[in-house]
């Protein structure tokens, strides 16, 4: 058995090359570095008073219609499952900046 595994190989070409690998990873590193930094974005966007937490779900299809692009765009393979392995965590950081806009985001002065 040993020996057949060992003789598989011995036809097949190398295809992927470092090149190749390392600039694929670092676009998808570069990706998702960036949309990790999504909730501080939206942090300071609310802190100043630009968005509120009520807009941020106002916007939420559109945000989703993002996210799926944004994954289409840092995936490596061009199948559903892998955008969507990719979107989900994003989803969830939106939401979590949601979040965290409408606890530390600026509030309504009240009218007098």
């Amino acid at each position: 058995v040993v020996d057949f595994l060992m003789g598989v190989g011995k036809d097949f070409k190398q295809v992927v090359t470092i090149q190749a690998y390392f600039g694929m990873m670092s676009k998808i590193l570069l990706g998702l570095g960036l949309v990790f930094e999504m909730p501080m974005l939206m942090f300071f966007l609310a802190r100043i008073g630009i968005v509120n937490a009520r807009q941020l779900l106002k916007g939420f299809r559109w945000a989703v219609l993002g996210i799926f692009v944004t994954a289409a765009v840092i995936t490596p393979t061009p199948d559903i499952a892998t955008q969507t392995v990719f979107a989900v965590p994003m989803i969830l950081l939106y939401l979590l900046g949601v979040v965290v806009a409408a606890i530390f985001g600026r509030k309504r002065e009240p009218d007098e």
